[in-house]
């Protein structure tokens, strides 16, 4: 393992009001671009880890002197850095002092020049995507590209999976805690605050909640894919749906290869303000020891990477309910599915 200094976790260029060249595949001639806040605004260096310990958001960044920071996704990645002194270097700050530096997913790996976007695909886990476009056209897209990339060492570029190519920076989700935001476009998509608990569903199951996801902004969704997520198999969703609260937006979609797309050109719905959509499955009634989720991975061809919780597929919990009537006859009713009954109940 390396040992990465606090000038190694730089962004890849120090931007001064000298002009920098830079490589990504290609040459692009950068100007100096101001940023709202830097580390010395909050009595803090290029190199701090920080946490917000107690807020919504505890996890661990570090920050340069470009003014973003970058996230540790895992506790296995900050150990890949011992240098920083591990948690007890940590320090402490506010949810504003944290929010005042941009999280960037863009790295290089120590040594190589290629610039790799950084999609989360769970709570602790990520794909690395090499942004394979021009400098220049990185700039051209963002001109703070290049103040946002972070060095990684081996152990951490080795600890990705590689997904396929970005063409363009536009592709590259911007991480929030709980969604991502997408640069140039005006929606966002983000878990709605009334997500389904991580629970037990029961086999067989017709149209399961799995997870609800916020849109907001104004536009049109004319295509949306899921992942599957889970110690699951294609065949344990053997239908998946789309519902604008009661209503059903989409005829079913199969999973093939851990995939579950939407498309309609037409669109298949407009959000202007927000707008929260649901994901239902049919459950298959065999698979066994599984557990199942989806995650939002794109939209109008635009990469997220939003993570609903895990499902436990079990075998129904049945009971019997016996009422007694003014004529003291014993009056049974059919069993219920754990504690939610059959909508219409038949007496016998």
């Amino acid at each position: 393992m390396s040992n990465l200094s606090k000038r190694a976790l730089r962004v890849v260029a120090t931007l001064t009001a000298i002009t920098t060249i830079l490589s990504l595949s290609g040459f692009a001639v950068l100007a100096p671009v101001a940023n709202a806040a830097m580390p010395s605004d909050y009595g803090l260096t290029e190199g701090n880890t920080i946490s917000a310990a107690g807020s919504s958001d505890p996890d661990i960044y570090i920050v340069n002197e470009q003014g973003y920071k970058r996230l540790f996704l895992n506790p296995v990645i900050f150990s890949f850095y011992g240098h920083l002194g591990g948690f007890a270097n940590v320090k402490n700050v506010s949810a504003v002092a944290r929010d005042a530096f941009p999280t960037s997913g863009l790295f290089r790996l120590d040594g190589d020049q290629k610039v790799y976007g950084l999609q989360s695909t769970g709570e602790d886990t990520a794909v690395l995507h090499w942004v394979n476009t021009t400098g220049a056209q990185a700039v051209a897209d963002d001109p703070n590209f290049f103040k946002k990339v972070f060095v990684i060492n081996q152990n951490e570029f080795n600890w990705y999976q590689k997904g396929s190519d970005y063409t363009s920076v536009n592709q590259i989700p911007v991480y929030t805690r709980g969604g991502s935001v997408q640069p140039g476009t005006n929606l966002s998509v983000g878990l709605a605050s009334d997500n389904p608990a991580a629970g037990t569903l029961v086999k067989g199951q017709a149209a399961a909640d799995l997870a609800h996801f916020t849109f907001t902004g104004s536009g049109t969704v004319t295509s949306l894919k899921l992942n599957r997520i889970g110690v699951s198999a294609d065949t344990d969703l053997t239908n998946v749906y789309l519902y604008d609260g009661a209503k059903r937006l989409t005829d079913a979609a199969s999973v093939a290869s851990g995939v579950i797309s939407f498309n309609d050109s037409v669109g298949i719905f407009t959000v202007s303000g927000s707008k929260t959509i649901s994901v239902r499955a049919d459950l298959d009634a065999t698979s066994t020891g599984n557990t199942v989720g989806v995650q939002l991975v794109q939209f109008n061809g635009m990469n997220a990477s939003v993570s609903g919780n895990l499902f436990t597929p079990a075998n129904a919990t049945l009971g019997t309910v016996s009422l007694a009537t003014s004529n003291g006859v014993s009056t049974k009713l059919e069993p219920c599915l754990r504690h939610k009954c059959l909508a219409e109940y038949r007496y016998r």
